[in-house]
């Protein structure tokens, strides 16, 4: 087993980034796709992908790919022939 500091640089050295940083860029990955290919609703989608609540859900969101959630949908539904 490794000790936390030593398998943070690790990880760090391997992946470029932090392992909180990857889970969170994984979860939003995970989270265009709910919002891209289904209609769940915010709540539903940060329920399902182990956010507090839907408020975090949006702020981590926007934080990495710089809009809301909601934004991102509508942009993607209109590029929708």
């Amino acid at each position: 087993a490794y000790e936390e500091t030593y398998f943070s640089t690790l990880f760090k050295k391997l992946f470029s980034v932090s392992p909180i940083v990857y889970i969170q860029n994984r979860r939003i990955e995970k989270a265009k796709s709910f919002l891209r290919d289904t209609n769940m609703k915010l709540e539903a989608v940060a329920q399902e992908l182990s956010f507090k609540d839907a408020f975090h859900f949006s702020k981590t969101f926007k934080k990495i790919t710089g809009a809301p959630p909601g934004e991102f949908r509508k942009k993607i539904l209109r590029r929708i022939p």
